[in-house]
């Protein structure tokens, strides 16, 4: 069985979008967030996924405001975005993936 957190972890690498717990949210910019150690991993509306670094901050607590803020876009452009380091995720998946069998 594969554990989440070693970085050593072929299928961990195979999937960084992965998070512990996915959050939905009711915003015109995000569709889900989530944690995964020390990353706030976000999907946008428009399916791209971000990772962002938080360094000097508890992910839990980032996350508990970001589900209690009136307006979730509003907090992670705020509080989130310029603040932490952060990179677009992208899957390299074989050419022929999806195709029908």
């Amino acid at each position: 069985m594969s554990d989440p957190s070693d970085p050593s972890d072929p299928s961990d690498k195979m999937n960084p979008y992965s998070a512990d717990e996915w959050t939905v949210a009711s915003s015109s910019m995000i569709a889900a967030y989530g944690i995964r150690d020390h990353w706030l991993i976000v999907q946008f509306k428009n399916d791209s996924f971000y990772r962002y670094e938080l360094a000097g901050a508890d992910p839990i607590e980032v996350v508990d405001a970001m589900r209690a803020a009136e307006s979730v876009g509003k907090y992670f452009n705020r509080n989130v975005k310029s603040r932490f380091r952060h990179e677009q995720l992208t899957l390299d998946l074989p050419a022929d993936w999806g195709d029908a069998a």
